[in-house]
């Protein structure tokens, strides 16, 4: 278990160096479910997104352990859940790293 702490630790450490480049979040919701979320700020969003992630691979579990005629349905909801949230997490930190480009602009700011 230390080692897992140990390397989650790692690997968010690395992240925090390249904070302001949008392939971060996507790459961390690949490693685990709903950090890009949590890494670009969106909290519900990415308790959702875990909830989901979570509901389905347990259902794909219990239907593969049984052997069911549906487990295939599971498998590729739980799928579209993971390419989502990768989806999700990129394009929301694309649409924050544009926000703040067009917060520093050199134009004149009127009031």
């Amino acid at each position: 278990m230390k080692k897992i702490l140990l390397s989650l630790f790692s690997i968010v450490a690395v992240f925090s160096l390249y904070a302001d480049d949008a392939w971060v979040p996507p790459l961390l919701s690949l490693i685990l479910p709903g950090a890009g979320q949590i890494y670009n700020g969106d909290y519900v969003k990415a308790g959702v997104i875990i909830a989901a992630e979570a509901v389905l691979g347990y259902m794909v579990y219990e239907k593969y352990s049984n052997e069911s005629d549906d487990k295939n349905v599971y498998r590729d909801l739980l799928s579209a859940a993971i390419m989502y949230s990768v989806l999700d997490a990129y394009v929301s930190k694309e649409l924050k790293i544009s926000e703040d480009v067009e917060g520093k602009s050199d134009t004149l700011q009127t009031k």
